[in-house]
């Protein structure tokens, strides 16, 4: 496997896992979101329905887009504008902005541990590739994520320009997900 290829896959895997982390983090403010969404009058197929638009987008502004819709045709204020959920909610959604630009650039610049390992000089894991388990091998010798792009960095090849939009897009996922999931089982609970 070629350095390239090799740097490509860590940064893959830091990604993943830094996507992750902040998807753990907003767990609760989901929570609240889907706690005040309850006390409306939305269905649970029009926050499925959001998820799913989430989930099928290349767009975050398809996302705000749809919201601003709802909150905008909610004459009876009595949904998504119900005491300024849904615009609370774009406001939220963009603001995932700024973590998505602290990944990346976590990534880029190494501002701490954003993998297990530096690609270049350090461990990413507990042993060496080819003589240890899968996923606990040096490759090359650094950490993942600790570096900058360019001379002396741990990725010595260029992210991909749309990486922080890309990020954000994951991230907006992420949130809603988690609202449906806790929208979902707290009007259950109500309804009981």
């Amino acid at each position: 496997m070629s350095e390239q290829a090799v740097q490509e896959v860590a940064l893959r895997v830091a990604l993943e896992r830094a996507i992750a982390r902040q998807s753990d983090d907003y767990d609760r403010r989901a929570r609240q979101y889907a706690d005040r969404l309850t006390g409306t009058k939305l269905e649970k197929t029009q926050v499925r329905g959001l998820e799913t638009l989430a989930s099928t987008t290349d767009k975050v502004s398809d996302i705000t887009d749809w919201l601003k819709l709802r909150v905008g045709r909610d004459a009876g204020r009595d949904r998504w504008a119900k005491e300024g959920i849904g615009r609370d909610l774009v406001t939220e959604l963009e603001g995932l902005r700024r973590d998505a630009k602290e990944v990346v650039d976590k990534l880029r610049v190494g501002e701490g541990r954003v993998g297990e390992g530096r690609v270049g000089e350090g461990r990413v894991g507990e042993g060496r590739v080819g003589e240890g388990r899968v996923g606990e091998g040096r490759v090359g010798e650094g950490r993942v994520g600790e570096g900058r792009v360019g001379e002396g960095s741990a990725f010595t090849y260029p992210m991909d320009p749309d990486l922080e939009r890309q990020v954000h897009l994951r991230l907006c996922r992420e949130f809603l997900k988690h609202l449906a999931a806790h929208f979902e089982y707290l009007k259950a609970e109500r309804e009981r």
